[in-house]
């Protein structure tokens, strides 16, 4: 009777278990069709935004017709940056639930609501931040924070990642929103998914005058290894997180008449090896 009540006990978790992960699967189609429809609406409104343009291309006076043409161009670029995340988050959404999956599979539930908990508070920061162009430093800060939290659990926590903000009074400081999120992808990704031993990746603000500088900085295999393991994949696809980085911190500077700019620097050491990469942003 007692291998039967154990057996029957087993066979209870064992259930459970398999209606988390169908609900899950039932959680991750609906959220697939939600992307889906949310990338057709974008599509849709882009083509009603292109139409426009070029009706008042055919119709405006040269000085007026300048004006809506920035104006306009300040909407697509958002509108493209939308593409963009509805294109880019499934891929996040996925591979997160599933981490988080894991631990529902090993009934690890108080770390499972930990990062629900952290999913859902940056899922909720990415929305309020894509109906604005611009957030504080110290927001972008958090999300990326948050971002970090949830990519670590693929990585076993093995990534050492710090902010060191310095004292900078960040909620001042005006910036792009999610204008950081592609860097730290790459450095994940690019730099730190092959390298062996300690990975770290460290955000430094700094402050010199008026003038607020952030680095990113990674200790993984380097630009150059990097480009080389892409060029050695028979799959080849192009990365537009850096063109379209460009083309809103263009339209920031043009609407805000700030100077803001981004460079990457190469780390070396003594011998010349490759130890890292750096991004350094100037506010």
């Amino acid at each position: 009777m007692f291998i039967l009540g154990l057996g029957y006990k087993v066979k209870l978790i064992y259930d459970e278990k398999m209606k988390v992960q169908q609900r899950i699967i039932e959680k991750q189609r609906e959220n697939q069709l939600l992307r889906e429809n949310h990338q057709k609406e974008l599509e849709k409104e882009l083509a009603e935004k292109v139409s426009e343009l070029k009706l008042a291309l055919q119709k405006s006076e040269d000085e007026k017709l300048n004006s809506m043409r920035l104006s306009f161009e300040n909407e697509i670029s958002l509108l493209k940056l939308e593409s963009l995340r509805s294109q880019m988050n499934p891929h996040f959404i996925f591979n997160a639930l599933n981490s988080i999956k894991v631990y529902l599979i090993e009934n690890d539930k108080e770390k499972a609501v930990y990062y629900l908990n952290k999913f859902s508070k940056l899922i909720r920061k990415i929305l309020e931040s894509s109906r604005t162009d611009s957030i504080s430093l110290e927001e972008e800060l958090e999300i990326i924070e948050l971002y970090m939290s949830i990519e670590n659990i693929r990585f076993d926590q093995k990534i050492d990642f710090s902010v060191n903000r310095n004292d900078v009074n960040i909620a001042s400081i005006k910036v792009p929103a999610l204008i950081l999120q592609p860097f730290i992808e790459n450095a994940l990704w690019h730099g730190l998914m092959l390298k062996e031993g300690e990975k770290t990746i460290t955000i430094e603000v700094s402050q010199e005058n008026n003038t607020t500088k952030l680095s990113i900085s990674d200790n993984g295999i380097g630009r150059q290894r990097a480009q080389e393991n892409v060029a050695k994949k028979s799959y080849k696809r192009e990365s537009l997180g850096l063109q379209f980085t460009n083309e809103r911190i263009s339209h920031f500077n043009q609407k805000n008449h700030s100077n803001y700019q981004f460079t990457f620097i190469d780390l070396h050491d003594e011998n010349n090896n490759a130890v890292g990469t750096q991004v350094e942003f100037v506010f």
